[in-house]
This record gives C-alpha cells, structure tokens and sequence, in this order.
C-alpha cells in the first residue's frame, strides 16, 4: 500500500494539449456494492476498511450522488450504450429465472463504447465479468464481449463464478472464457477469482504501446457466492464454513476486492498511469443478505429504493482537476457512456440514436457544471420487448431530493410512492397522494419523467 499514494498523485496531472495523446481510460465495476460499505461515504461500524478506495477518493472526485439500475445487467448495458434499459430491453439479470431468454442480449444495432473509441485508435478490453449474456457461452448468438460488445478481447467470466451453467464452481475454481477476434476458449481456473482479475489487468495495461486501451474492469466480488477469501488479503477473522455468515463474508470479500485495487495501482507502469483516468462504481446496491443495518435488508439491492440504486463512484487520473473534491449533483451509471467519450476527445456521435447519457467530464476536469435534473432506475422482467412484464419497479428523483417510486403491476391502478429524501433518507414517510403545493408540484414533474421514460 505504500506505493500506492504516490502513484495516485502521479495520476492527478492534467491531460495537457488536445494534441498530446488521447489518454487510456479504465472503467472498473464493483459488483453489488452500495455506499453503506464504503468508508469514505460514511459506512457504519463493523463494515470492512477500505483503505484504497478511500485513498483514491482524496485525491479524486467523489460523487456524493450517483444511481444505477437496481440489479446487474441492466446497468452495464447502460454504461455502455448510454441507454436505458426501456430502451434496450435489457431490465432483468441475465440468466435469472424470470428473466426471458438465457442468451438474452441487446440489440446487435446497438452501437457501444468500443465501437466508437476503436476508430480512434484505441485498443478495448474486457476483463472480468460481463453477465450481459447467458453463462452458457458459447451460445447460438453472438453474446460475449467480442463479438456483440466490440471488444478485442475477454478474459474473465460470462456470469458469476458460479451460475446456473457451472454450478459446481466457486471462487477457487472456475470456467474463464478467453476469446479475441480468432476465437474463444474456456480456460479451467483455480486461482482466487479477484486476484486472477487483477493478474489478467496488468498483464494488458503494462503491454508496452502508444495506442491508448479503455479497459472495462468488471469485478466479480462482492457477489455471491460469499466465501472466505485469502486469509492475507483481508482482516475479517476467522470465517465460517458453508452457507453463514453473509455478512461477514461479504465484508472479507469486498476488503480483498480493496487490497487487490491497492495491487494493480500499485503495480501500474508511472508512464501508464500518468496517462490514465480512472471510473470506479458500483453496479447496484448491496444485496439483502450483507446489509447490516437494522430494516434496510428489503429496501437494498432489487429494489428501488436508494439502497438498491445508490452507489460509490470514485474518479481520479489524468482527467481530474483539483482532486479531492466531493461532487454533490446528481449522476447515473448511464453517463459512463458520455463520459468516457469526453475523456478521450471524441463527440457523442449525431446518428439519430436517442441517449440518455450526460457527460460529467465537467465535475472532473473541475469545470461549471450543468446537473441533471432528473435520474431514472428500473427494473422489468424478463428482457426484451413483446412478452408482458412480470415484474416492473420504476423510480425517478429530482435534483431537488423528490423520489417518486412507480409499480406497474401493482394495481390497477398503478401503486406509486413520493418521498423527500433530505428528511427521510430510507424512505419510510411516503406521501403519496400529495397534499400540500411542493408535494403536488414534486409528484407532477417526476410523473412527467415517468411518462418520458416508457410505461
């Protein structure tokens, strides 16, 4: 760890003249982590250190505000499209009962980062998992990183460690799909997942080039299955043996998770990392069975409510001006999409394809500001267009702190709920039907966002 602060300080520079080269940009994803498990956000007692994000944080931005989807797959997708998932048809996790089509997968008309940074010369990875498709890869469609995402490469898994497909793998053992443009293979792997996806990282990242790389970085940890990491990359204590102990698993999980990041900053080439800027977020909150505070396990991850679509989001590098600042205005997963374009001086392209994505380069570049108004999370199953949805939550919040939840399938008519998050931050007070002017005036505009958003 002690590498690591220096470093992070090299990674703060300006990116300089517009005619220098374009920078590498390495987006990582933590899987089901809310603010509730992060130091820096204020995490409560027995949560597990987090010396690395909260390190980077100082020296960074932070985004006291950012929201997700409440599961998975519908934020990657958002990330890298720029869409939401009404727009995609991607709302469930992919694979999960209920969800509609193992292999599910957006569109092939759907035009993603890779797609649009290739052109310019960047190299694109996938490291880690994508659960953008079915784990039973390979399928009859094209539905792995590659050949629907546009990266060059993957090296990780389709789903988590252990899904419907691998049933009998964990963390220790487990199926790592390689594929590039030449094909694709499935690699039996028994090093510790996070540390294999660190292993797999630097491999790339420290390849010697003058092409910039946008690596997408996608963590498996936290998830479940939890289990007991490497004694030496966490402090959590000795750990029970078998299906116990969530809490405290998940803890040693995302403290490894943490000292492994510490790892691959730390291991980064300087010239590498002068030239880096860095998005860490979460995909969604925190699942119920590791959420240890007393009535919040049904309002965490699945859900609409903020533990389900809060989230940490961490940015530091080479994009950042006067690190160390906390950004209060709100942002969603689906901005990553903008964002990394703006990062890497390229314009979100005029096709004709509508986007829901906003760039925060100004946040970080410490540039005026103009927020979102409004952010929108959902979650439907199964995926795709024509069949009925079985489940649908809806949410839309205002820059103000308005929340309104939305349930199409409850009723008719349709159950909604309007909370005031600065004086009900867990949303126990609904207001709906409004009864005084503000609430009437809240309800009125985000049920604008709603009827903007699908149906």
């Amino acid at each position: 760890m002690l590498l690591l602060l220096p470093l992070i300080a090299a990674m703060s520079l300006s990116s300089g003249d517009a005619r220098a080269p374009r920078p590498n940009i390495l987006v990582i994803t933590l899987d089901d982590v809310g603010v509730d498990k992060i130091g820096i956000y204020g995490a409560p007692a027995g949560s597990p250190p987090t010396p690395t994000l909260d390190a980077l944080a100082r020296r960074g931005v932070l985004f006291e505000n950012a929201y997700t989807n409440p599961v998975c797959s519908p934020t990657r997708v958002a990330m890298l499209t720029g869409r939401y998932a009404w727009r995609t048809g991607a709302g469930a996790v992919v694979g999960a009962p209920g969800s509609g089509p193992g292999d599910f997968l957006p569109s092939a008309d759907e035009v993603t980062l890779p797609e649009l940074l290739a052109p310019a010369g960047y190299r694109n990875w996938a490291v880690g998992k994508w659960h953008m498709a079915n784990a039973t890869w390979p399928g009859g469609r094209n539905n792995h990183p590659v050949q629907w995402g546009g990266f060059d490469l993957h090296a990780g898994t389709i789903a988590n460690v252990s899904s419907a497909a691998f049933s009998d793998s964990d963390w220790f053992d487990w199926p790592k799909n390689v594929a590039d443009e030449n094909g694709f293979q499935v690699v039996p792997t028994r090093a510790y997942a996070t540390s294999e996806t660190v292993d797999d990282a630097l491999a790339l990242i420290n390849t010697p080039s003058e092409q910039p790389f946008f690596m997408w970085l996608a963590f498996n940890a936290p998830h479940k299955p939890f289990h007991a990491p490497p004694s030496e990359l966490h402090t959590q204590g000795p750990l029970c043996e078998g299906a116990c102990g969530a809490v405290d698993k998940y803890a040693a999980a995302l403290q490894a998770l943490d000292t492994e990041l510490g790892r691959l900053f730390a291991s980064m080439r300087p010239t590498v990392a002068k030239r880096t800027t860095v998005i860490v977020l979460g995909d969604n909150g925190t699942p119920p069975e590791a959420v240890n505070q007393a009535g919040l396990s049904q309002k965490s991850k699945g859900s609409v409510f903020q533990g389900g679509i809060r989230v940490p989001m961490i940015v530091w590098g080479s994009a950042v001006a006067n690190g160390g600042r906390v950004h209060t205005g709100m942002v969603d997963a689906v901005d990553v999409f903008s964002t990394v374009l703006h990062i890497a001086r390229l314009r979100v392209p005029n096709d004709g394809v509508a986007r829901d994505s906003q760039s925060i380069y100004p946040a970080i570049a410490n540039l005026p500001t103009s927020d979102r108004a409004w952010s929108y999370a959902e979650r439907f199953e199964p995926n795709g267009f024509d069949a009925p949805k079985t489940l649908h939550r809806r949410a839309a919040q205002n820059s103000a702190g308005w929340k309104l939840h939305h349930y199409p399938r409850v009723g008719p008519p349709a159950k909604l709920q309007l909370y005031y998050l600065p004086d009900d931050p867990h949303e126990t007070n609904n207001r709906y039907p409004p009864s005084t002017p503000a609430e009437e005036a809240a309800a009125a505009e985000l049920l604008a966002v709603l009827e903007l958003n699908g149906s």
